[in-house]
């Protein structure tokens, strides 16, 4: 027998016969009550009595007040004790989350990057671990409920985060008792600045966040010798003329986002040619016809996201050859109709590939991704039962650990997906390392693309 909390662990154990996975029935409240006290006193033993008179000290202390009479300043009390009780280091960091407006969802890496450009994250090592740290202040302030999980990914990692009006009304009392921000006109800026200037007058500016703006001159940005990482979300096209000399500057780690529909490959070239130092790159929301050559360039690269219109022999050739590619996603619009092979010299480095296309015609060779540990793919079940369009040779990933599926059934049939579930459930099986297998459906996935002469 196996006990699992998690659903799709259940499932790869009873083979996806989910008639004999039982769900356990919550405890009765004196259940529960006689299982804290057996842990707790020992088996048949009952509360002492001293101790329920100092728990309930405890309890009239931090909220009958409250739970009599509900008011706003009996809450505050008690959101105030939990942040009195926040360890010293983490305190700046959560007042920091008071620069975003109420209801704004908050990227947890973009955070991470701002409180340890801001020097709220205290380590005597290089930055890696600063990272490290901070996203263990973020996981922490996760666990005390101070701020909200929004958007979790495949191994329930926070991605995206919320704060409560009420936590952020405390926010900014104590941020400005603190003087770390103040509000001017319903607007935030760090450190009671009354406007804000041009970001080129920040010499020391490290990371770079701008969403929505036209209102930046970036012509000088090459002289942010400083700058290590930059973000630009719903920019207009005009403005990247300035943003080619990104490639004078050490930057390492690059996210562009939105409104990027009138710039050509032949731009961004430029852009990215001479860009040695970056290890980040991340492209999700323009589409390339097909990889960039200047891609296979960039050497120490080693996380790369890419939305392609096509995914054909020669593109898989110029990713292969990438020496630090350890994490890939690719979008991919169209697939292409022969098969495409990926070599066991190749890919020598990656640890993670994430697959996002309507159909997945790959064959990996014996050795192929040697270091492979987690293979994300997203397609479309419809005509499956023929084995033509499903990937062949995932046993020959040698390290693989966790496959994800997401499978759209959007005019597939029942045979389909039993030929999908049963390729995958085959590779657990018969696979040495026996890997993780989550196999979700989402029926209306790829509906709004186009329909191509791809299944005939």
């Amino acid at each position: 027998m196996t006990t699992t909390r998690i659903r799709s662990v259940a499932a790869a154990c009873c083979n996806y016969n989910y008639e004999d996975i039982y769900n356990m029935k919550a405890l009765t409240d004196q259940d529960a009550k006689r299982l804290f006290f057996n842990r707790i006193f020992g088996s048949g033993a009952s509360q002492p009595n001293n101790l329920k008179e100092q728990w309930e000290y405890i309890r009239n202390s931090l909220g009958t007040s409250h739970g009599e009479n509900p008011t706003l300043d009996g809450m505050r009390k008690i959101l105030n004790l939990s942040y009195t009780n926040l360890p010293h280091c983490i305190k700046a960091c959560f007042l920091y989350v008071g620069i975003y407006p109420e209801d704004f969802t908050i990227k947890k890496d973009d955070l991470i990057k701002l409180w340890v450009a801001e020097g709220f994250v205290c380590t005597a090592h290089n930055d890696y671990d600063a990272y490290c740290v901070a996203r263990g202040y973020f996981n922490e302030l996760i666990n005390r409920s101070m701020i909200q999980p929004i958007l979790l990914d495949h191994n329930d990692d926070v991605l995206t985060c919320r704060v409560h009006d009420m936590i952020l009304d405390l926010i900014i009392s104590k941020s400005t008792d603190e003087n770390l921000f103040t509000i001017v006109n319903d607007s935030k800026f760090m450190r009671s600045y009354g406007f804000i200037p041009n970001v080129l007058d920040f010499r020391s500016l490290q990371v770079l966040i701008l969403e929505n703006s036209d209102q930046q001159d970036l012509t000088g940005i090459c002289t942010l010798t400083q700058l290590r990482g930059s973000s630009f979300v719903g920019y207009k096209d005009v403005l990247f003329q300035s943003l080619a000399r990104l490639a004078d500057c050490n930057l390492k780690d690059l996210h562009i986002n939105h409104h990027l529909s009138t710039m050509c490959c032949d731009s961004l070239n430029g852009l990215f040619k001479s860009a040695h130092h970056l290890q980040r790159l991340f492209l999700s929301d323009w589409q390339f016809s097909r990889v960039p050559s200047w891609i296979g360039e960039l050497n120490v690269l080693h996380s790369l996201e890419l939305s392609l219109g096509k995914l054909l022999k020669d593109d898989i050739l110029i990713l292969a050859e990438m020496p630090s590619l350890a994490h890939l996603y690719l979008h991919v619009r169209s697939a292409a109709k022969e098969r495409i092979v990926i070599s066991g010299t190749t890919f020598i480095v990656l640890k993670h590939f994430k697959l996002i296309c309507k159909r997945i015609p790959l064959t990996f060779e014996a050795g192929a991704m040697s270091k492979l540990q987690i293979l994300e793919l997203e397609f479309n079940a419809r005509g499956m039962e023929r084995q033509m369009e499903l990937p062949f040779g995932i046993g020959h990933l040698s390290s693989l650990k966790q496959i994800h599926a997401s499978i759209s059934g959007f005019r597939a049939t029942l045979s389909d997906r039993t030929a999908v579930e049963f390729v995958f459930n085959n590779v657990m099986c018969i696979h040495p390392n026996h890997p993780c297998v989550d196999i979700k459906y989402e029926p209306y996935k790829f509906i709004d693309w186009d329909d191509e002469d791809e299944y005939m």
